[in-house]
């Protein structure tokens, strides 16, 4: 890699978080909404790390009848599908800010930025063109449908979920470059990652 192609590289990537960032600075100022009283600020489940072993338990569904429509007391995680990776960035996030929404709001414009980056990685693998894969990274930054899940703080699943499908696919299309044990080491890297996904599942 020549300094030239260095350079660009980092132009591209300094492009893109900025960009990401610019576009999304104003969800900062929002406050919790919606589902985020289920989930973090009416939810005592995740205001303490001793009920992080509920995560692999029963209790940390709620069902539909438990949410708070007649003024009834939260039970479980708040969530009615099992989000474990979500819940557990919740428990993290009530241990650094508390309930200010500001923290919330940087923790998923921080995985939004990290999986436009992974995003601008996986299309300069997939097309090796530099024009090309800062074009598609800055339409995924920027892509409406995105909107909902950083501005929401309890859509923060589409984005962990994202995270992971994207790096499954880089350390797929790294497995093919390889070969003997590294090559081994990353198709069940690629498989840990993969499962890792965040999408909604019932309880087993």
């Amino acid at each position: 890699m020549g300094p030239s192609h260095k350079i660009k590289k980092i132009f591209a990537l300094t492009l893109i978080i900025g960009v990401t960032v610019l576009a999304y600075s104003a969800s900062l100022k929002n406050l919790f909404v919606w589902d985020d009283a289920a989930v973090v600020t009416d939810n005592d489940f995740v205001h303490s790390f001793k009920n992080l072993p509920l995560i692999f338990k029963h209790s940390y569904l709620t069902s539909v009848k438990d949410l708070d429509f007649l003024g009834m007391t939260f039970i479980g995680s708040g969530e009615t599908s099992y989000r474990p990776v979500v819940t557990l960035s919740y428990f993290i996030d009530y241990f650094l800010w508390k309930l200010n929404p500001l923290g919330y709001h940087l923790t998923s414009l921080f995985f939004h930025v990290l999986n436009v980056i992974l995003f601008y990685g996986c299309m300069s693998l997939l097309t090796k063109r530099f024009s090309m894969a800062v074009y598609c990274a800055l339409l995924f930054a920027l892509h409406p449908v995105n909107m909902e899940a950083v501005s929401v703080i309890s859509f923060r699943e589409d984005l962990l979920a994202a995270f992971f499908f994207i790096l499954s696919v880089i350390v797929h299309i790294q497995s093919n470059y390889c070969e003997g044990q590294k090559k081994f080491f990353l198709y069940f890297f690629r498989l840990f990652v993969f499962l890792w996904q965040n999408s909604p599942k019932r309880w087993p």
